[in-house]
């Protein structure tokens, strides 16, 4: 049903965007911005991380991260063409803003671009980058809001920093201070949510979505880690509990957080 809606609202544009110049798509945080093409799009490039864009057969979905970018040049590789335009935050869209009809559009084609690196993040999907970006703007939180959240164990400390979250996940940082005279080797570090409302607890393996990870805390090294996982509702008793294990090694800690906390904490 949703396709066809937005069939039809393409439709109702294109007869008022035939034989206009098109050179500025906008887009915003809080509004997709629809670009259909005459053909397949294969990649975009949108010159700045900030501004995500998503090809689905021959349609494009761009999306803002944050407020307030300045504008970028975009280019679109669709069928045997490159487009070249330019891409601008806006608060907020009209319609004809928000759903672009470039097919039939006289565009200037660009030369061949051969940055691959820039193709392939092109590729990834929009909710990834946004994960991804927010995981990255965790990790450089400094705050510590949880410093008595912890475990202590083999000269190690595990700890939980700080938690923010958004609609769909939960993005937590935590520390491994590694203070023994060995390296600790990284085996996993999974999340647990833990229902104790009931007579006999319940516990859930926690979705890991993505993380900012490494594989060695060399001995006498504090690091953070990050992970994204997926929401799930807890009743008042309810907990999170994270437990990080050595590889090819005894080294096992955990630290658990009431619910409440989690669901409390900060949003994007």
């Amino acid at each position: 049903m949703k396709k066809v809606v937005l069939v039809l609202v393409f439709l109702a544009l294109n007869s008022a965007l035939i034989g206009q110049k098109i050179d500025t798509i906008y887009v915003n945080v809080d509004q997709k911005t629809y670009v259909a093409l005459d053909d397949v799009v294969e990649w975009a490039d949108p010159g700045i991380d900030d501004y995500l864009g998503e090809p689905v057969g021959k349609t494009l979905f761009l999306l803002a991260s944050k407020k307030n970018l300045p504008p970028a040049s975009l280019v679109i590789k669709a069928g045997d063409r490159y487009l070249h335009l330019t891409i601008a935050y806006k608060a907020l869209l009209t319609q004809e803003e928000q759903f672009v009809d470039l097919r039939d559009v006289d565009m200037d084609n660009i030369p061949e671009f051969d940055n691959e690196e820039r193709v392939k993040e092109s590729q990834v999907p929009i909710s990834t980058k946004i994960v991804n970006r927010r995981l990255g703007i965790l990790i450089g939180n400094k705050a510590d809001t949880y410093k008595n959240v912890a475990m202590k164990a083999h000269s190690l400390i595990y700890k939980l920093t700080n938690i923010m979250q958004d609609d769909k996940f939960y993005y937590f940082k935590v520390t491994l201070d590694n203070r023994s005279k060995v390296n600790f080797d990284l085996d996993f570090v999974d999340f647990e949510y833990k229902d104790q409302s009931r007579e006999i607890d319940q516990t859930t393996q926690a979705n890991i979505i993505d993380a900012l990870t490494v594989v060695t805390i060399d001995s006498k090294e504090k690091v953070n880690l990050v992970y994204a996982i997926e929401k799930y509702n807890l009743g008042k008793k309810g907990k999170v509990v994270s437990t990080i294990r050595e590889k090819k090694g005894s080294r096992t800690l955990s630290f658990e957080v009431d619910y409440k906390e989690v669901l409390n904490s900060t949003k994007f």
